[in-house]
């Protein structure tokens, strides 16, 4: 795919509906619509809702060769069908299999957790080697010339009417919720005819095409990102000048490295400073210290966490005892892990300006001794040698940690200092990019939103 993605197109261009009943529009029990618009119920619409069956099945795609699978029930969500989220079907119950899904149906979660429970997806193709679960329905229409299903599933998981559809879901557990057919069936919706419907369904699967493209030119720009790390921070490829100053390369106890770099220690390359101890549960907004909590160290931040930008959670100072205060430049390294990917996982600080800031619970804090430059420390964990190292000196049954005493011994290669500047400009410039594209993606999936608001409720008519 080439890295041009098309803007949503100019020709959906509005009117606006400003009075709170203006001309044209009546109030109905779902809200203000357009005069010609009706009130329908989903029954309306729908036949039936097909059920399919329960079947045993295994996580392994490639375990059995028929490749049939049935669909988990995170096979969708915000009106999108995902395929890929299937178990293969052992093979004695293949024949207990039924109900593929089906073109321009919608799957619906009729049995699932409070917040998921009335999850929709629209299906785009027929799938023969798929199979529903007892806990999904699939639509069955009424009349297929009175209705488009792209349209009808844009309406099923616009907030207002997706929220009913929750609403009507029962059941004496909070973990789990079922909806009944009659209580989906009679919930109440504001429908243009089959012309407009499919004019909004149009304009957006415009967006979703937008969105579906950025997320795809996301995914390929981190996939480089990531394989020119692993080139980089290796000495595989050199930038300019360096692949002409230096090229011989040297066996290590990490293997082959080039002639001009070196193996340190992270005993060697750091000081390791006092951590706090404190829990989640000490942590609010009111405090005077900023508190880098391991978890957030595994799930929000890459490889930098930039006080200036990032939101991060504070504790009071008289709290933390006599942990050390963070300074720029600084290495934090969750201790811990339930995964082997989480194992080392580090971030390198910036952006303090004076603010007062402290690693936590399950941290390592190192503070470089003169050998990195800045940007380059936060991507040490990422090196293929160094991860391999931490995994095999990681102990634990279910939580994977590592010792400070390993920590200190783990091997790193280390380049000159000019060498290091330029592979973090490298990096950095991919890392704006993918930043860049992500903020577009937020945007047009607000975008999305807005244009819902506007095009189901009849608000705006398209030209």
């Amino acid at each position: 795919m080439s890295g041009v993605v098309k803007e949503v197109s100019a020709e959906y261009r509005i009117g606006e509906v400003i009075d709170a009943c203006p001309i044209g529009y009546k109030k109905t029990e779902v809200g203000i619509i357009p005069k010609e618009w009706e009130v329908k119920s989903l029954s309306d619409f729908i036949a039936s809702l097909e059920a399919g069956v329960s079947v045993n099945s295994v996580d392994e795609l490639a375990m059995t060769a028929h490749g049939k699978g049935v669909l988990k029930t995170s096979c969708i969500f915000g009106g999108s069908f995902y395929s890929e989220e299937a178990k293969q079907i052992v093979d004695k119950d293949l024949k207990r299999a039924k109900l593929n899904p089906r073109k321009d149906a919608i799957i619906i979660s009729r049995m699932n957790t409070p917040a998921l429970v009335g999850e929709v997806g629209y299906v785009d193709k027929d799938y023969l080697y798929l199979f529903l679960p007892d806990r999904l329905w699939q639509t069955k229409y009424k009349n297929d010339d009175a209705i488009n299903g792209k349209w009808l599933s844009y309406i099923l998981s616009f907030p207002r009417i997706a929220n009913k559809i929750k609403e009507a879901a029962t059941g004496t557990s909070n973990s789990m919720k079922n909806i009944s057919k009659g209580s989906f069936m009679s919930i109440k919706v504001p429908s243009p005819n089959k012309v407009e419907q499919t004019a909004i369904a149009n304009a957006l699967s415009d967006v979703d095409a937008l969105i579906t493209s950025l997320e795809t030119l996301i995914t390929k720009k981190r996939a480089i990102k990531t394989a020119a790390m692993q080139q980089l921070l290796t000495g595989k490829k050199r930038l300019p000048p360096f692949d002409k100053i230096h090229t011989g390369y040297k066996q290590t106890e990490l293997g082959e490295i080039p002639e001009d770099w070196e193996v340190v220690s992270y005993g060697q390359a750091f000081q390791f400073l006092l951590t706090a101890t404190n829990s989640r549960s000490d942590l609010g907004e009111d405090g005077d210290t900023l508190y880098v909590h391991y978890g957030d160290v595994h799930m929000r931040w890459d490889s930098v966490v930039d006080f200036s930008k990032d939101y991060v959670p504070t504790i009071a100072r008289h709290k933390v005892g006599k942990s050390s205060l963070l300074k720029d430049g600084d290495l934090v390294m969750a201790d811990a892990s339930e995964d082997y990917e989480g194992i080392g996982k580090s971030v390198e600080v910036f952006g303090l300006n004076g603010l007062c800031a402290v690693a936590g619970l399950h941290t390592f804090l190192l503070r470089d001794t003169g050998m990195f430059v800045d940007g380059y420390r936060g991507y040490l964990h990422l090196i293929e040698s160094t991860k391999k190292q931490f995994d095999r000196l990681a102990t634990g049954l279910k939580v994977y940690g590592l010792s400070k005493g390993n920590l200190k011994d783990v091997l790193l290669p280390v380049p000159p200092k000019e060498e290091q500047k330029k592979i973090v400009d490298s990096l950095s410039a991919m890392s704006k990019e993918i930043d860049l594209l992500f903020e577009r993606l937020t945007k047009t999936q607000h975008l999305k939103q807005g244009m819902m608001q506007e095009l189901l409720t009849g608000r705006t008519r398209l030209i």
